[in-house]
């Protein structure tokens, strides 16, 4: 007899990640699954709603909302010593930031108090949280925020054995309905969508059941800062790679013309791309006959919300990745767009190699055992390159991967590229697979909605 089970879903990211992926395929042939969205996180209303058995979107109230961020921050702010990723996450949040991209004077000037008197809210967070006041406000929010009856009239009409929630381990959605979940004995299974994501975010209590993470590393950070026992903690992999893995070793058709070397920004780190532009843009002008029509692709970060736009048409060999040309043109930076899965193969394979700052897509590069200069330098700038790769635990030995070389020094830039230009790395693909399973798990013949199904009879 097929079981009921629910999908929460509390973010766009996660129908594109999930739902376009086909990543419930498997477990939809052997049980009932039910879709749920939390509304006002999802605006991509219409393709959730496309699902057969889509019951139902939930919301809270504004007031809900401001008073979950309140407490995140101060779970945040007492978990500063659980992780170094954390306290450099706190460390931003408890800047004072006056001025924002590109924002007119004007602006700057009219939100230049109501800036002033976050950044005070933020820091008596923190005094607060140094306090015994856990308790208390989390007993406090968990009284304000009274059961959703749209959503306790589906559960105990349909009554799910099983809730599966996708998570970045921060949004309301999932807090609550982990917590919905608790109360009426209910079985969830969280599904960790990124490799950063048990370092980087404090995961309030009470916890899923089950966990499904990326890799190896996952299952350990999940141990160490959050205490959630092996046991309890499945490795599956990622659903939004799984079809790279695929298609690795195809010719896959460039969207280019011509040779390029491609540039990954790294989400929070905007400050001297121009710096790295000018040298970049001079080694290519420079050296034609030896990159005869080579161009570097910038990719910029698709939803990086502080940086001013540079004016990229000042390069003579420098172009901006056509996918996400519209939106940094128009300072426009929103999880509603979704850059789609399909458009990354061909863009990274086709490289000639990598530059990246720290960021998730030097895994993606990784799949496709591309090389890659890994931007590590600016060791004295606070949240800088270098501080992200040595103060965040998800990029721990991150350097030791054969296909990854280190700029330590933007003076070292020029040579730094010679070098991984003329570096062979072909001979080592099995040791640039068998580094990367550790940060991304992936099991050779084995689809992620196969694995999904798997742990899914397991639990």
């Amino acid at each position: 007899m097929k079981k009921n089970i629910f999908f929460v879903i509390t973010s766009d990211l996660f129908i594109r990640n999930y739902i376009f992926t086909n990543a419930l395929k498997e477990v939809e042939k052997h049980n009932n699954i039910y879709f749920i969205a939390c509304g006002k996180n999802v605006t991509l209303k219409k393709e959730i709603k496309k699902k057969k058995n889509f019951l139902s979107f939930y919301n809270f109230t504004d007031q809900q909302r401001k008073k979950y961020q309140n407490f995140y921050l101060l779970q945040l702010f007492k978990k500063k010593y659980q992780s170094k990723t954390i306290s450099l996450y706190i460390s931003r949040v408890l800047q004072l930031k006056l001025v924002y991209g590109n924002e007119s004077i004007l602006k700057i000037i009219v939100m230049f108090f109501l800036r002033v008197s976050s950044w005070l809210k933020r820091h008596f967070l923190f005094i607060y949280s140094r306090f015994f006041i856990y308790y208390f406000s989390k007993n406090k929010l968990t009284l304000s925020i009274e059961d959703n009856a749209n959503l306790d009239l589906l559960f105990k009409f349909y009554k799910p054995s099983l809730v599966i929630i996708p998570t970045q381990g921060e949004d309301i959605g999932y807090w609550y309905v982990l917590n919905f979940c608790k109360k009426n004995n209910i079985t969830s299974l969280a599904i960790v969508d990124n490799w950063d994501n048990l370092s980087s975010r404090p995961h309030l209590d009470p916890k899923a059941n089950y966990y499904a993470v990326w890799s190896k590393q996952s299952k350990i950070h999940a141990k160490k800062f959050h205490n959630i026992p092996y046991s309890r903690v499945f490795i599956i992999g990622s659903a939004r790679h799984d079809n790279y893995f695929r298609i690795r070793k195809k010719n896959l058709k460039s969207h280019f013309n011509f040779n390029y070397i491609l540039f990954f920004e790294s989400f929070g780190i905007t400050e001297g791309l121009k710096e790295l532009f000018d040298i970049l843009d001079n080694i290519l002008e420079s050296q034609k006959k030896l990159y005869s029509n080579l161009k570097l692709i910038y990719r910029p970060h698709p939803w990086q919300k502080e940086f001013k736009p540079i004016q990229i048409n000042r390069y003579k060999n420098i172009i901006l990745d056509p996918q996400l040309k519209k939106n940094y043109k128009k300072n426009i930076s929103s999880t509603s767009f979704q850059p789609d899965l399909s458009y990354y193969p061909s863009l990274i394979k086709n490289a000639k190699f990598i530059i990246s700052s720290p960021t998730t897509m030097l895994i993606e590069s990784l799949i496709f055992t591309k090389k890659i200069l890994l931007l590590c330098y600016d060791k004295n700038k606070k949240f800088g390159n270098y501080d992200y790769i040595k103060k965040c635990e998800h990029f721990e030995n991150i350097e030791k991967n054969p296909a990854i070389s280190l700029c330590n020094d933007i003076k070292d830039l020029k040579n730094n590229f010679f070098k991984i230009y003329k570096k062979k790395i072909l001979i080592l693909e099995k040791k640039i697979d068998n580094h990367r399973n550790y940060y991304l798990n992936h099991v050779k013949n084995q689809t992620y909605k196969s694995r999904l199904n798997k742990i899914i009879q397991k639990i």
